[in-house]
């Protein structure tokens, strides 16, 4: 007589241990799921291919969250930009070496006479009245001549702290371009005492070198203004250059234009600052031009900026 197979029993005979008998599906010995407490870690066991489940935190609280980038950063950064590329660090030595070749000029020009310090100041202004706002255009435009523009502003989105960082990195740079040409100034001028035996003159008025000062630094600030309006090296250099010489050129004919020129020419209205004889009339031509000259190709730039799409190339 034959025994009734067990359905729990595996085919073959086999038989299980009873603590290891599995339970039918809705049986009395079924397991019934536990559900895990609230932030458990579970490890499979070894050799089973399930997945590893990782405890989250239930708040990310200040893990999540990042610091903005400073200001003082954002400084550091564009002043490590304008010494590093080679276009601004060639831009500083030429500089600093015209700014020696025209006081040694000065010096030699004048060895029949007396040296007067305030020459060879205003001989150190012409090379920087020319390569100091190239300067300024340099720091905005560099970001797309040396296509960084992407990384810069995608780790610092808001690009108004960008372009001040570097509005105040060129006021640094011109700051030291305008102090080492008034020690280069007094070094010739006693150069030039010392070896012709002339009694050298020394009197500036503090308006000349304020005003050749503030001019100087004003300068940078405009080549800022264009390089931010045109966003292109060569357009803004060319732009810088030959638009003011078009306006010299254009409103020098006739009684009327001359009388306009005399408001929107950049170079009639800054002489009175070098010279250190500004009158209120002065400054009131002085500010109506640097509006025309600063004010609008800034907000022109900063608008473009804004506005502009960034592309890595």
């Amino acid at each position: 007589m034959s025994t009734p197979m067990n359905p729990n029993q595996p085919q073959g005979g086999g038989h299980y241990p009873p603590q290891q008998q599995p339970a039918m599906a809705g049986g009395p010995g079924a397991q019934v799921p536990q559900k895990a407490p609230q932030g458990a870690q579970f490890t499979p066991q070894q050799g089973s291919g399930a997945p590893t489940q990782s405890r989250l935190p239930s708040r990310l609280g200040d893990e999540g969250r990042t610091s903005p980038v400073s200001f003082g950063r954002l400084f550091a950064v564009e002043m490590r930009k304008m010494i590093d590329t080679r276009a601004g660090k060639w831009l500083l030595i030429a500089m600093g070496v015209l700014i020696i070749i025209a006081s040694v000029a000065v010096m030699v020009n004048g060895r029949r006479t007396s040296p007067e310090f305030g020459n060879f100041v205003a001989a150190a202004g012409i090379p920087m009245g020319f390569l100091l706002p190239i300067l300024g255009i340099l720091t905005v435009t560099s970001e797309w001549s040396q296509r960084t523009a992407l990384v810069t502003f995608t780790l610092e989105p808001r690009r108004s702290r960008v372009v001040l960082a570097k509005w105040a990195v060129g006021l640094l740079f011109g700051a030291l371009s305008i102090a080492f040409a008034f020690a280069i100034g007094a070094l010739t001028t006693f150069i030039a005492q010392a070896v012709f035996g002339h009694d050298a003159n020394w009197s500036m008025s503090w308006g000349s070198v304020g005003g050749n000062g503030l001019a100087q630094l004003i300068a940078v600030s405009i080549g800022i203004a264009f390089g931010l309006a045109f966003q292109n090296t060569p357009a803004a250099i060319c732009s810088y250059l030959f638009i003011p010489i078009l306006v010299s050129i254009v409103t020098s004919f006739g009684e009327t234009m001359r009388k306009v020129g005399e408001w929107i020419d950049l170079n009639l209205t800054t002489q009175p600052l070098y010279n250190g004889t500004m009158s209120n009339e002065g400054w009131a031509k002085f500010a109506v031009a640097h509006v025309l000259w600063l004010v609008v190709p800034m907000v022109i730039g900063f608008i473009r900026l804004n506005k502009r799409e960034v592309k890595s190339s």
